[in-house]
């Protein structure tokens, strides 16, 4: 049977008011405003504040739970847990029954207390400490991840930060990024208070085409006028692994492709088109991001070849793997599907300046034997689709 209307708060108020310097001091309470009249101290809520705090109390001297809120579980299960794991400083009871508990807040910030279903504390700098995260499906959008980060200020600072977040592979190509000012914006660092814990939420947009897998979450901090990282304790921090599941086939529309174009392989696969991004300078690095759309189920793992050509025929760079850096074979592709498919292609530094061609296509690695092509821009006799020439700078 549930009891409790904020009696027996008055006899903890007088507890607290007989301790050493009460006025000074700050407890934190369910009913405060049932406790707070009594009480010589800063009385503050047992609960979230509006103004992003995840956990107030943190930051007083002492804890009062009452016996409503324990029945009704109005408080996070896993706060309520740790402090009945310690021993309280002193109980309220009322014709029998605890009432009231009262508890020294920790100095330090328990672990076992973090709102985050995975904890993980990593410092970036000597100012912000990220506790933990949650990574979900979006519920507004299914091709986006809703990911939730607890941070915690460990020092006042002047930057106002912003966050990053990138979807990454093995090879840490990135199938989807975003950044935003903490807490949807509401919240710049520059205001965050010592000890404050915030709750900061992100949608992270997953590209159309991207193929289904493990991924990681990179995260990282930035502040943008002075052009400088804030950067996390070890090599970088990758949150996950998350699974992202096999995409509805998107409107070529939505797949932003730069060069449109179509060519089919064998009737198995059309190539849609391709974005390219470079300084076509020797010694660079072309990223070039093909679109397939499967036509049919294949039973063959082929491999895709990418090449940098001159006039003559000679190569200048080169980058040969299954779909997707090898994550993604073609045996797994299904009718109608599209995917997205990164390649890294180093121009040679001793490639001299000029026009170049980049060649693709896709061939059996037991036998290199290239599929057939017809369409746009294809070598029937090679059985290559040549893209847009590019023109390489001198150095």
């Amino acid at each position: 049977m549930q009891v409790g209307w904020g009696e027996g708060l008055e006899q903890a108020a007088h507890y607290l008011n007989d301790q050493e310097n009460p006025v000074t001091a700050r407890t934190a309470s369910c009913y405060v405003t049932e406790f707070a009249p009594f009480y010589l101290g800063e009385a503050l809520p047992l609960r979230e504040l509006d103004e992003g705090d995840v956990m107030p109390w943190l930051m007083t001297d002492y804890m009062v739970f009452y016996v409503a809120h324990i029945q009704s579980n109005a408080l996070d299960e896993a706060i309520v847990r740790y402090f009945r794991s310690v021993e309280p400083e002193h109980i309220i009871h009322l014709k029998g029954i605890d009432y009231a508990w009262i508890y020294r807040t920790p100095q330090a910030l328990p672990e076992e207390i973090v709102p985050a279903s995975h904890v993980r504390w990593v410092p970036f700098g000597n100012s912000i400490l990220l506790l933990g995260y949650d990574i979900n499906k979006a519920q507004s959008n299914a091709d986006k991840l809703s990911v939730t980060l607890y941070w915690r200020c460990l020092h006042p600072m002047e930057q106002n930060y912003r966050v990053w977040l990138k979807l990454v592979n093995g090879v840490y190509h990135i199938w989807g990024q975003e950044d935003s000012i903490p807490v949807g914006g509401r919240f710049p660092t520059s205001i965050w208070r010592e000890g404050t814990v915030l709750r900061d939420e992100h949608e992270l947009g997953i590209l159309p085409g991207t193929p289904p897998g493990l991924y990681h979450i990179e995260v990282g901090l930035y502040d943008p006028q002075r052009q400088e990282s804030l950067k996390p304790e070890g090599d970088g921090l990758l949150l996950g692994p998350v699974e992202v599941e096999r995409q509805q086939p998107s409107a070529t529309r939505h797949l932003d492709i730069q060069h449109p174009l179509v060519a089919s392989l064998a009737d198995k696969v059309l190539l849609l088109g391709y974005n390219i991004e470079s300084g076509f300078r020797p010694g660079d690095g072309i990223h070039l991001t093909l679109f397939w759309q499967c036509l049919e189920e294949m039973d063959r793992d082929y491999t895709v070849f990418t090449h940098l050509v001159d006039k003559q025929g000679n190569f200048w760079g080169q980058k040969d793997n299954e779909p997707a850096d090898g994550f993604y074979p073609t045996r797994q592709w299904q009718a109608s599907e599209i995917v997205r498919d990164q390649y890294d292609i180093a121009i040679s530094p001793e490639a001299p300046p000029g026009e170049y061609q980049l060649e693709v296509g896709m061939y059996l690695a037991e036998t290199g034997e290239r599929l057939p092509v017809l369409g746009e821009g294809v070598d029937r006799t090679q059985r290559v689709i040549s893209l847009s020439p590019v023109q390489v700078a001198g150095r």
